[in-house]
């Protein structure tokens, strides 16, 4: 796994489980799957798996529930509020 970074770095990198479970999702998930012909084809595809893995994909280590779900705000645009 040498990736031409100093030797204690680099065996921090593999045991890292964290980054390591995320690596494989995103290989397992999207990037075995896709065949990208251009760089902002890639952008768009990985932005969105990444907004699905964060928000709506649940997660098993915190029961099964998404880790950040997206909030939506609901407020009326300046000076049409009820209280005028």
């Amino acid at each position: 796994m040498d990736r031409g970074l100093p030797r204690p770095l680099t065996a921090a990198l593999g045991r890292n489980g964290y980054i390591e479970s995320f690596n494989a999702r995103l290989r397992d998930e999207l990037l075995n799957g896709e065949i990208f012909y251009t760089l902002r084809e890639a952008q768009i595809v990985i932005e969105s798996w990444r907004r699905h893995y964060n928000t709506i994909r649940p997660h098993a280590s915190i029961g099964y529930k998404p880790p950040a779900p997206e909030v939506l705000c609901l407020h009326s645009p300046r000076g049409q509020g009820a209280h005028q």
